[in-house]
């Protein structure tokens, strides 16, 4: 898998939580535009982490540095949480709550918001690098046969 599609979803929801946080900001109530968003975010954030999970993970877990591999372990079970952070976020505010429940609402979508952007920070800070070595040390390598 290439980095850079890792990182252009990850520029992708950077920009959608942002749009995000605008709408939430300005809005006096919710709007169609949110949803629209929250449902936009969910399909780039599942794709995103699919991706990780079928090539980041497994090739970073499996590197022969064991505090590398120990790293990849810990950034997937901690990602899954937040996966599950953002499903529960999804599910636990249908429209009709968003309407009763603006504020609480708005504190509940600043909170996951926030915990993926520094998520995304991390990763492009400490994972990325190191599969993008692994990547190409792997690519360098003579082949066998």
């Amino acid at each position: 898998m290439d980095i850079q599609t890792l990182k252009e979803e990850h520029r992708a929801l950077l920009e959608l939580r942002s749009q995000m946080l605008a709408l939430i900001d300005d809005a006096d109530r919710p709007s169609t535009q949110i949803a629209s968003l929250r449902w936009r975010f969910s399909r780039v954030l599942l794709a995103h982490l699919a991706r990780e999970d079928k090539h980041l993970y497994p090739l970073l877990g499996a590197a022969s540095d064991p505090k590398l591999a120990a790293l990849a372990t810990r950034y997937e079970r901690e990602m899954g949480n937040i996966a599950h952070l953002w499903q529960a976020f999804i599910t636990d505010w249908p429209s009709d709550r968003m309407s009763r429940e603006w504020s609480a609402f708005k504190q509940a979508a600043r909170f996951i918001l926030d915990a993926l952007h520094t998520r995304i920070l991390f990763e492009e800070r400490d994972l990325y690098p190191r599969y993008a070595a692994l990547v190409s040390s792997a690519a360098t390598l003579p082949r066998a046969g």
